[in-house]
């Protein structure tokens, strides 16, 4: 009975998941906790942000487009502001160590692969948004 059970409620939160744009390219096939979510390579921080990059709710322009009249970068002010923009920005870009995923071998679709993809395309999402955050507040200054 509980196996009937979970598999309706799967099957109704599947459809539910599939009327919203922000959780339409996350596939659900058991009822449990994401595994990025208890991922030990994994820092609390970088779950938060995977969480937040996976479900459209990192704070950028185009995640709550809504809400600004100007959709454009807040720093390049040359493309919408958007989550993919942030590994591309011609003012972030140069200031990053790590490569910014011009290999082919990840690109942004990879916060919903394997674990290991997670974990790379995180990082580097981690290391930009700080480079940004920074760029942002001496603009500020």
């Amino acid at each position: 009975m509980k196996g009937k059970v979970e598999t309706l409620a799967l099957l109704k939160l599947n459809e539910l998941k599939m009327k919203h744009s922000k959780s339409e390219n996350i596939e659900s096939t058991k009822l449990r906790t994401a595994s990025y979510l208890v991922y030990q390579r994994l820092t609390k921080y970088e779950q938060q942000l995977l969480f937040r990059l996976r479900t459209k709710t990192l704070d950028v322009k185009m995640n709550f487009d809504r809400l600004h009249a100007d959709i454009y970068c807040s720093l390049c002010k040359l493309f919408p502001e958007t989550q993919s923009h942030i590994l591309q920005c011609p003012d972030v870009v140069p200031n990053m160590n790590t490569p910014v995923i011009s290999n082919h071998s990840l690109n942004e679709a990879d916060i919903y692969g394997n674990l290991d993809k997670q974990v790379q395309i995180v990082k580097i999402y981690s290391e930009a948004l700080d480079i940004r955050n920074k760029l942002m507040k001496t603009e500020e200054e």
